[in-house]
């Protein structure tokens, strides 16, 4: 896990200039020209079933049967041979590509990395924006209030509809302030926003939200929005785990004033190192994979140093005897 805290040297809100090609962009150029070679002649044979079709209807005179059945055949033929083609194209490739991954996965692969490796090529969803914005007020001598508020996308990157759980279950630590859901819900593309209830206490050491099945369509994309509060304590930390995969969260964590006596760090489960922008705003330039956690770690600076110092002296002493 990388960390970083809130003092370290700034860099520009946009990242690096000009923008790093990501992804499948290195790729765009062969798949046009892939796609120029094949689905080209698709078309044009499916454009000549439909000339044909049109000439069978408006030119070939109705009393020359035999003629009008053959154009007719042949049109439908076309028509056929043109969507089967592009069906099976597209059906074939997709099936290329997994057979050739998975057998790449067998060869190179030791096998305790293999179904870890299927797992990571079956995820279906992307959550991009996330954002995670976190606020500690102070509560007492010895507790604190954390304000959690989430901004997430999620998007179906698949061609086939799938289905998508969604709720939100969090901890009671059992402090004077109970933890709280405040807002929980829900916008699909072109669809009025839905909320989610919460249900009544089932067990003593949770909160918890219905949790619904959403439909998302191939490319589709789903806006949700997630507010609770915690109690926690002085010397703390919050996990923020996606079943999914995140990619280039954002992490805000704002301090009260009565609370400035608290510092901490905020760290993402991945091999990159974050970037900060601002003061108090970080980004993970790469992607959280499904499980891989947020940690925000916060603690009291004055018991810190004392703790540092003790530490110090006694090896110190150590050295001497």
């Amino acid at each position: 896990m990388t960390y970083s805290n809130n003092s370290e040297i700034l860099v520009p809100w946009y990242g690096t200039w000009p923008p790093e090609v990501r992804g499948d962009a290195h790729n765009m150029k062969d798949n046009r020209a892939w796609n120029v070679k094949i689905i080209l002649p698709l078309f044009i044979v499916f454009l000549l079933g439909i000339i044909l079709l049109l000439v069978s209807f408006f030119v070939i005179p109705f009393e020359l049967k035999f003629w009008r059945f053959i154009t007719e055949s042949f049109a439908a033929a076309l028509l056929v041979s043109g969507i089967l083609g592009y069906v099976i194209d597209r059906s074939l490739r997709q099936n290329i590509v997994e057979d050739a991954f998975q057998a790449s996965i067998g060869y190179l692969l030791p096998d305790e990395l293999k179904p870890e490796m299927e797992w990571v090529y079956s995820q279906t969803v992307i959550a991009n924006p996330y954002h995670l914005r976190c606020r500690i007020s102070r509560l007492s001598d010895k507790l604190v209030r954390l304000h959690v508020e989430i901004d997430r996308t999620d998007e179906n990157v698949t061609q086939k509809p799938i289905k998508k759980e969604l709720g939100l279950d969090i901890d009671e630590w059992l402090h004077e302030k109970p933890s709280e859901i405040l807002e929980l819900g829900y916008k699909k593309e072109g669809e009025e926003w839905k909320d989610i209830s919460v249900k009544a206490q089932q067990d003593p050491w949770k909160i918890s939200s219905e949790h619904v099945n959403i439909d998302i369509p191939p490319k589709g994309k789903v806006s949700s929005r997630y507010v609770y509060e915690e109690t926690k304590e002085n010397n703390d930390s919050a996990h923020f785990n996606s079943r999914v995969a995140v990619k280039y969260p954002l992490v805000v964590v704002e301090i009260d004033k009565e609370c400035e006596d608290l510092d901490y760090v905020v760290g993402f489960a991945h091999r990159e190192e974050q970037s900060t922008h601002g003061s108090n705003a970080y980004r993970l330039p790469g992607t959280l994979m499904p499980h891989q956690a947020i940690t925000i770690r916060w603690w009291e600076k004055d018991k810190s140093k004392e703790q540092t110092n003790e530490s110090t002296e006694k090896r110190e002493k150590t050295k001497t005897t």
